[in-house]
């Protein structure tokens, strides 16, 4: 029994209860709606991750940029992986013609036969809007392997495997205010 109906006729009590319990319902809708303003539905998440301002790198948002005293051509990537503690990268490029050229293999044997150490090699990570979000610069980057496989079962681009050595790296996280 509520306290504000305790003396109250019992034909208008339960009138009474009702109203307060729909002020009770509407309050709590009145908040819950002003916490989906101002951060979303939380879906059990943690409240860092409501944050609006929470971005995440994603696995299809980035560039490989290889930078060597001669070499100003960038390969086509398909895919890349990195290991910071064994300080080895994974990368797969599509063998690409361009007028009869192929960057891709011009610079496989650059790294390969001429022994070129580029001075540093650098991932960076975009978000949707195409403002970078944060960049990952390797030194002293070698050619440690490739790899080529083909296979008749499928109709796939040719890539080239290679893994690369590097001796130190720098992640530079991109300010908010910078890609705003």
């Amino acid at each position: 029994m509520n306290y504000l109906t305790k003396d109250v006729p019992s034909d208008l009590k339960f009138k009474l209860e009702k109203e307060i319990e729909k002020y009770k319902d509407s309050e709590k809708s009145k908040k819950a709606q002003e916490e989906m303003k101002t951060v979303g539905r939380a879906m059990g998440l943690p409240d860092v991750l409501r944050n609006s301002k929470v971005t995440f790198a994603r696995t299809f948002r980035w560039t490989f940029e290889p930078n060597g005293k001669e070499h100003s051509v960038t390969p086509f990537t398909k895919e890349a992986g990195f290991n910071l503690k064994t300080k080895e990268i994974e990368i797969h490029f599509y063998d690409v013609l361009i007028e009869n050229q192929s960057p891709t293999a011009k610079w496989i044997d650059e790294m390969i036969y001429d022994k070129m150490v580029l001075e540093n090699a650098t991932f960076r990570f975009w978000d949707g809007c195409g403002n970078e979000i944060c960049s990952y610069e390797f030194e002293d980057v070698r050619m440690s392997d490739h790899h080529v496989t083909l296979d008749y079962s499928k109709s796939d681009p040719m890539t080239h495997r290679c893994r690369l050595k590097f001796s130190n790296y720098k992640r530079t996280d991109t300010k908010p205010s910078e890609s705003a």
